[in-house]
């Protein structure tokens, strides 16, 4: 079964229970309470709430790796449309169907977002004091993965030593990725046709 087929089997044996759904690649933090997230989730009276993708403010791309919902017919049905997206298409990715789910504006009323404190990767880095989870995504292997989650770990639960330490290897693996060197590339192909459209229009 794949993780929607489970979270639906779940959700419609548990009518109106409020559910959490984790990846395995999340930890949790000593900042993080039960009883503050199932206080948060029933002050915003929606029927679930997803960890954001990015923290663009004009960005409502979802993370479907940790949310906190009530079993309704609401999320029953999005979970089954979800199903449906992925058995239909080539896509085998339950964040890519669910937020075309949530696109649709019928579908745009009963969800919300979890404060920045519940943090994934692909927020940047390095994340905020006081988070209460850390999703180690942005990164495709597992061995990346461990290194990920020790480093942030080290960085959120050591000293000020271990939180430059982290950031300084943070650095170097970007470096080593080659991504500043694709985007330095970016820029400079765009402004040399910046440019050159200049100089075609003299």
């Amino acid at each position: 079964m794949t993780k929607l087929e489970v979270v639906l089997a779940y959700a419609k044996g548990h009518s109106g229970e409020v559910f959490i759904l984790s990846d395995i690649d999340i930890q949790f933090f000593p900042t993080f309470k039960i009883e503050n997230f199932l206080k948060d989730f029933k002050q915003a009276g929606v029927d679930v709430l997803f960890q954001r993708e990015v923290l663009r403010t004009d960005s409502r791309e979802v993370n479907a790796g940790f949310y906190i919902a009530q079993s309704t017919p609401y999320v029953i049905k999005l979970l089954q449309d979800a199903i449906a997206i992925c058995s239909k298409s080539s896509c085998q990715n339950d964040q890519v169907a669910i937020n075309e789910l949530l696109r649709v504006a019928d579908f745009g009323v009963k969800w919300g977002f979890l404060p920045k404190t519940y943090y994934a990767r692909s927020h940047g880095f390095p994340p905020q004091k006081g988070i209460v989870i850390h999703h180690a995504n942005r990164t495709l292997t597992t061995y990346n993965k461990a290194i990920q989650l020790r480093r942030v770990r080290k960085l959120i639960m050591g000293g000020m030593l271990c939180r430059y330490i982290s950031i300084f290897e943070e650095i170097l693996e970007y470096v080593k990725s080659g991504e500043v060197f694709a985007m330095l590339w970016r820029r400079m192909a765009a402004r040399l046709n910046k440019f050159r459209k200049f100089l075609m229009s003299i």
